[in-house]
């Protein structure tokens, strides 16, 4: 089982990325720009990635997937009113112990 979740805030510029074990202790955060993403994410061990379910995270599910990790997306709606509309809610909700609405493509 993969021990590494990583939480993606994908945006047009910079991504957001989080790193935390599964016990919640976070590893990493870090900006990345659209070009440093997919080099970083081939260096990292195979992991669970999270990203927001919307129009762009279907292209980089599969991007993901080619580098051997598992991803997750996680249905906006219920991530806004968890979050109660934080900049990073999608990372909060990924540090939190709370039970996640997870999402396939």
């Amino acid at each position: 089982m993969k021990n590494m979740m990583i939480g993606v805030d994908l945006a047009k510029a910079v991504f957001q990325v989080h790193g935390a074990l599964r016990t919640g202790e976070v590893q990493f955060r870090k900006k990345l720009t659209r070009k440093q993403f997919p080099a970083f994410m081939a260096q990292q061990e195979p992991s669970m990635v999270i990203f927001e379910a919307c129009g762009s995270a279907h292209f980089w599910v599969h991007e993901m997937e080619a580098l051997g990790h598992e991803v997750q997306l996680i249905e906006p709606p219920r991530l806004y009113r968890r979050a109660k509309l934080s900049e990073n809610c999608l990372l909060w909700n990924i540090e939190s112990k709370e039970p996640r609405s997870l999402i396939r493509p």
